[in-house]
């Protein structure tokens, strides 16, 4: 997706995005409706989800979105309970947030259309255009890739595969989404991956959700993808990747006892 950043430079880039998730997480903290739906004793998880969010949306540094765990907004909310009850509440403090922020009016006024709009689309309903072209683009491709996250959980790899590769140019995205192929266990999609990491050597080091591809394809003893990243790469010697190996090599070991001789 090329689309001019200018919105993100209008919030005040991604310093703007983490005082904003800081601003509204401060009032959900005190609602009595919002606050029992993180059990947690801070809401530091939740802020710094809100501002990767944000700062991926706009097409910020990606360096700066390792906290977000989920690409589909849907999903990411689909473990909440939320009535309009919630949905009120949330969208009160996020005006509330947005008013006594240092915007411009015309910043403030499609902030505010955004979350009214997004707000809704998490909750399963059906959402008008945006007006703010930016914006309206940007959407559109979030809702791209919440498609794609639910073709991988579905299994409609054709619908997956014909996607996927427009995340290309966004790395952390495409890793968490390669990351999502490799759990899947599905055998093209797994060839998919194998594909991307072999064309594009730096993805073997990217991060998504604060850890590499590696992580991942070991999490789910893909055996070929974690060797490929190896071989790509990922430090050997590392702590982390020591640990991998030992677990590899524990999953082969069983495998080849229980072969039949």
């Amino acid at each position: 997706m090329d689309v001019n950043a200018g919105f993100l430079e209008a919030l005040g880039g991604e310093a703007g995005c983490r005082r904003l998730s800081a601003e509204f997480y401060a009032r959900v903290g005190r609602d009595a409706v919002l606050r029992p739906l993180f059990p947690g004793k801070s809401l530091r998880c939740a802020t710094e989800e809100f501002a990767a969010f944000l700062i991926q949306f706009l097409g910020g540094d990606e360096e700066q979105t390792q906290h977000r765990w989920w690409l589909s907004l849907r999903e990411s909310h689909a473990r909440f309970c939320i009535s309009p009850t919630e949905r009120s509440a949330w969208l009160r403090h996020m005006e509330a947030t947005l008013d006594a922020a240092r915007l411009d009016d015309a910043t403030r006024n499609a902030l505010r259309h955004f979350f009214s709009r997004s707000s809704s689309y998490v909750i399963g309903r059906d959402t008008g255009e945006l007006e703010h072209e930016e914006l309206s683009a940007r959407w559109n491709e979030q809702r791209i890739l919440d498609r794609v996250i639910a073709a991988i959980v579905e299994g409609r790899d054709d619908e997956t595969l014909a996607l996927a590769p427009r995340f290309v140019s966004r790395p952390s995205v495409f890793v968490g989404l390669l990351a999502r192929m490799v759990q899947s266990g599905r055998a093209r999609l797994i060839h998919f991956v194998i594909g991307a990491a072999e064309s594009n050597p730096p993805l073997a080091t990217r991060h998504f959700a604060g850890t590499t591809l590696l992580h991942f394809a070991a999490g789910a003893g893909c055996l070929e993808v974690v060797a490929l990243l190896l071989r790509l790469g990922v430090d050997p010697t590392s702590s982390v990747a020591a640990s991998i190996r030992r677990s590899i090599a524990s999953r082969t070991n069983a495998r080849r006892r229980r072969a039949p001789r």
